[in-house]
């Protein structure tokens, strides 16, 4: 069992990561939400008056009118557009809304009935929920909770090693994913074979009003971030144009390339802080992590949060099933306010943690999963940092801080 950071390593490795407010958003254009890290291959608007001869129609009860394509199958036949030949590191994006029934977004390949078909959908009946199906057998994954007649951008797309994602948000709430989900196959079938999209809908209604068909520029091993309103993104870091001069370091971090985007790596013990203390007080604390290597006694890093010259929140966190703990320094003590579960960090792979603190409430998400939290009003306010076991080697990219509403 690995043990917490001990108090006298803490107070001399305090950790301060606290910078400057600042407003920024990712650039886009008309093309894509991701530019810069895709291209777009084809796009429908719906702007004509029908459905274009790009895609394959099963039935004819479609609607195109004013930017929108309706599919509502009011016979009761079930009804489903399709576009072939979606590869790997490709994927679609789709701008939708629905009234509650049976449907689903999938990618498919094979002859469906037989043992070489494979499916990856995002399907609702009561619930939305990911599923897969193996040959003849489907499997029900992780549930969503979407609201009807809202607004939702949906991305899939198949990543490199046969791992496929399904990231959706909400189109005018982009903050943070409603539902978010990967998963990587080791069957035969899903590695390297061309799959069709296709929107099936058996019962209700399903509305669309934007699809995009996504090369990505490189494999990723997370899904893209989605758009965030620049009002509500505090401060965003990807190191990629990284001036140290903005920063102040007890020891300097390194920055690599890794595969083409930069990173910030931390070993040893190594820590950041700057001399500015912003008074953020509800916000989310967003950073890719990869850890490469472990520290046998304590856990691999911490993340801090509302971070001030003398309280912070901070959460210790290690790879695999070792236990996550969420703690609090306060009044020159530090305590431990939860236990959380294991964080099934993998070593060598990019992972998403997210630190939420809005009023008294604290959440520690990893890909989107919960995994500690507390409910604890003594700190209000303060920036955020890192701190890395003597031993670890950790790299931290795509810092993000986001304002929340309590």
């Amino acid at each position: 069992m690995k043990t917490h950071f001990s108090r006298l390593m803490i107070m001399s490795l305090v950790l301060m990561l606290c910078v400057w407010p600042a407003l920024a958003q990712r650039t886009t254009d008309d093309s894509t939400l991701f530019d810069g890290d895709a291209d777009v291959t084809f796009r429908d608007d719906f702007e004509d008056s029908s459905l274009s001869d790009d895609w394959i129609a099963t039935t004819n009860q479609t609607d195109v009118n004013e930017g929108q394509l309706t599919i509502d199958p009011s016979s009761g036949e079930t009804d489903a557009i399709i576009r072939p030949n979606i590869g790997e590191d490709e994927g679609v994006l789709v701008l939708f809304q629905y009234t509650p029934g049976v449907m689903d977004f999938r990618l498919e390949t094979g002859e469906e009935g037989t043992q070489e078909y494979r499916r990856w959908s995002f399907a609702s009946n009561t619930v939305w929920q990911s599923t897969f199906t193996l040959g003849r057998s489907p499997y029900d994954l992780t549930q969503a909770n979407l609201v009807e007649n809202t607004w939702y951008y949906l991305l899939s797309h198949v990543g490199a090693d046969a791992t496929f994602y399904i990231d959706v948000w909400e189109r005018d709430n982009p903050v943070e994913y409603s539902f978010s989900y990967k998963r990587t196959f080791t069957q035969e079938g899903w590695d390297n074979a061309v799959w069709d999209f296709a929107m099936h809908v058996q019962k209700g209604q399903l509305r669309v009003a934007r699809y995009e068909e996504l090369r990505f520029r490189s494999s990723f091993s997370l899904p893209p971030t989605p758009i965030l309103h620049p009002d509500d993104l505090l401060y965003t870091e990807d190191f990629e144009n990284f001036d140290p001069d903005e920063w102040d370091f007890e020891i300097e971090p390194t920055i690599e390339d890794m595969d083409g985007d930069e990173a910030m790596q931390m070993q040893l013990g190594n820590y950041v802080f700057s001399q500015a203390l912003p008074d953020w007080q509800d916000y989310t604390f967003l950073v890719d992590v990869k850890v490469m290597q472990v520290d046998l006694q304590y856990n691999a890093f911490q993340l801090w949060t509302r971070n001030g010259a003398r309280e912070s929140y901070y959460v210790s966190l290690d790879v695999g099933t070792y236990l996550s703990y969420l703690n609090i320094y306060a009044d020159r003590e530090f305590e431990k306010i939860s236990d959380g579960r294991g964080s099934n960090l993998r070593r060598s792979t990019w992972h998403t943690v997210r630190f939420r603190a809005v009023g008294s409430d604290l959440k520690v998400f990893v890909d989107d999963h919960l995994i500690v939290y507390a409910t604890d009003d003594t700190v209000t306010e303060g920036g955020i940092g890192f701190l890395v076991a003597p031993e670890a080697i950790v790299y931290f990219d795509n810092i993000r801080v986001v304002t929340m509403e309590p």
